[in-house]
């Protein structure tokens, strides 16, 4: 039997190389999107700190500067905490468009690896059909001469 050889060998390869590059491109997405909820969460921890340091004793007068740098400190902290939701949110997006490419890119890459799987069978179908029929022309070959003999 001669050895197969997929036409489109090349092909497949190169649709491997792209799941392979795109596996990659959303391993890097998913730590993006670890790193952005880390911040937030980190940011929503600082609110909680200094909302718990900012409570003062009974009949404990407050100071306006203390107050006033106090809740400047929160409000910066409520913008960061908004831009971190949004940043968080951004990344999924992003993650779920990797992770819909990648699937697209397994499809293709499984189809060209069905189309190799069916070619190969149907040569190896092809092999046999045309042994068998090299062994039916010497058998008959064979045949032919002990008639004649």
């Amino acid at each position: 039997m001669a050895k197969f050889r997929f036409r489109l060998q090349r092909v497949l390869d190169y649709r491997s190389s792209l799941v392979e590059a795109q596996e990659a491109q959303v391993a890097r997405q998913v730590v993006a999107l670890r790193r952005a909820e880390a911040e937030l969460e980190s940011v929503r921890a600082l609110q909680r700190n200094t909302v718990g340091s900012l409570e003062i004793a009974p009949g404990v007068s407050i100071e306006p500067r203390r107050a006033n740098l106090a809740w400047d400190y929160l409000e910066s902290l409520r913008r960061r905490e908004a831009s971190g939701s949004e940043n968080v949110s951004r990344e999924t997006q992003a993650l779920i468009e990797e992770r819909e490419r990648l699937a697209d890119l397994k499809r293709q890459e499984q189809t060209m690896a069905k189309l190799k799987e069916r070619q190969l069978r149907a040569a190896m179908v092809a092999a046999r059909l045309a042994e068998a029929k090299v062994l039916d022309d010497l058998v008959s070959a064979r045949h032919g001469r002990n008639e004649h003999q």
